[in-house]
């Protein structure tokens, strides 16, 4: 009985949310170093924290490695495609910024259009993760639109998701004790903010929505 008061009580639930917390920041932190495991360990970590919201925090270690791996192959191309337009964006920043001054004018647009591309990529993999966890037979296409539509149509959440995003960034930059919670805190935050949004958008069939658009758009190309 004691046991089952100590697991029960409020201090050790508590503590079995801070340790979920720490110990998924801590690995996505570690899984992000090589780049190429960002948006898998990012979606790992939110999917983690979406079953402790549901099931309780028991096991996150075990959950967060069964996560990476369910989602690592769908995380992995979007951010291969997304993540290459960055790239290219901000290589284009980088040469257009470098020429101001020699052609002004083309100068100018050529380093705003790359920075609109930047903003859009960033903005659609704000939602990315929740996405890919929500919408499980979506392809990588139907998944970027996906990610238009939610940015776009709801602009509230994206702006909660903004904010939330640059706490991340700058808090671990300047405080070395958010690297405790500094990912894994906004992430929680975020998914219950945008809870009843994803409630409802799992309700609709996206996946067959998703198909008839191609088709249409299959047979306006024939």
């Amino acid at each position: 009985m004691d046991l089952e008061k100590k697991y029960n009580s409020k201090a050790y639930r508590v503590f079995e949310w801070l340790f979920m917390l720490i110990t998924t920041n801590i690995f996505t932190i570690l899984l992000i170093c090589p780049i190429i495991t960002s948006l898998p360990a990012i979606t790992a970590m939110y999917a983690t924290i979406k079953e402790s919201i549901t099931d309780g925090p028991y096991q996150p270690i075990k959950s967060y490695f069964k996560n990476f791996l369910k989602y690592s192959e769908r995380s992995f191309l979007v951010e291969l495609l997304l993540g290459g337009v960055i790239v290219v964006a901000v290589i284009g920043v980088w040469y257009y910024n470098g020429r101001i001054g020699k052609d002004e004018l083309l100068s100018n647009v050529g380093f705003w259009v790359m920075m609109f591309f930047i903003f859009i990529s960033v903005l659609l993999l704000l939602h990315m993760p929740q996405l890919i966890i929500t919408f499980k037979n979506l392809k990588t296409k139907e998944l970027i639109k996906t990610a238009f539509y939610i940015t776009f149509r709801y602009l509230g959440i994206t702006g909660v998701a903004i904010a939330l995003l640059l706490v991340s960034v700058f808090g671990l930059v300047a405080a070395p004790i958010w690297f405790l919670i500094g990912l894994s805190g906004p992430a929680y935050l975020i998914i219950k903010f945008s809870e009843p949004l994803f409630y409802r958008l799992n309700k609709i069939d996206f996946e067959r929505i998703m198909r008839q658009i191609d088709e249409e758009e299959e047979k306006e190309n024939e």
